[in-house]
């Protein structure tokens, strides 16, 4: 099993923290976002991973060119292809294998053992984890507020958690430019060989880190 890691993004709303670093190498409390997620996988037994780099791809691979027990192979875009695209350039890495991918920008504590495998009849499965209300929710009863909730988990609503188990079948399935969520995953719904994996929160953490704020959050729990 082989982990891609999407680390092109450039990462604009976290500025200044992106203004030398690729989303991926900002830091937590001192480390990398992408080697907690190595070092999440690693614990998994993934030895394999694949790292797609674009905006400041020179600053991963330095970051990777230091001795490592990992195998970690860092691939550049040469022009931008989506998240899709650089998947498919990158075919040859993954030897005709099934295999695992996250958004270079997911911070979490999550046991991601569910996604280092399929299931029967489908090509791709997606990671979901409840949503999170971005507002505070007013509790009311007949003609009375009854009380407030801050930024509440909603119930039975789940969103995409930006990780996946892709058959190595969607290869040829890919777009040359183009992206998993917009030209890959609906094709794979309307076939009905897409799957998914609801994990839920509880006591753990989950962030896509997008901007400053989610760094914060992010920096509050990894101490």
């Amino acid at each position: 099993m082989k982990v891609v890691i999407l680390a092109g993004g450039e990462g604009k709303r976290l500025r200044p923290l992106t203004d030398s670093v690729p989303k991926p190498l900002v830091k937590i409390n001192g480390k990398a976002i992408i080697d907690y997620q190595i070092e999440n996988f690693t614990k998994l037994g993934v030895k394999e991973f694949i790292v797609l780099g674009g905006y400041k791809n020179g600053e991963l691979q330095k970051h990777f060119s230091s001795s490592r027990n990992e195998e970690v192979k860092v691939i550049v875009e040469e022009k931008p292809l989506g998240t899709g695209g650089a998947i498919k350039a990158a075919a040859n890495s993954l030897e005709n294998s099934d295999f695992v991918v996250i958004n270079g920008d997911i911070m979490t504590d999550l046991d991601l053992s569910p996604m280092l495998t399929g299931g029967e009849g489908i090509l791709g499965k997606i990671a979901l984890v409840p949503m999170v209300s971005p507002f505070g929710v007013v509790k009311t009863f007949n003609d009375k507020v009854t009380g407030f909730e801050e930024k509440p988990m909603l119930r039975d609503v789940y969103i995409n958690a930006g990780i996946y188990w892709l058959s190595k079948d969607v290869l040829s399935l890919l777009p040359d430019v183009g992206s998993l969520e917009k030209d890959l995953f609906p094709k794979l719904a309307a076939d009905g060989k897409l799957g998914f994996f609801r994990f839920q929160i509880h006591n753990r953490f989950w962030r896509s880190i997008d901007n400053i704020k989610d760094h914060e959050e992010a920096v509050l729990r990894f101490k």
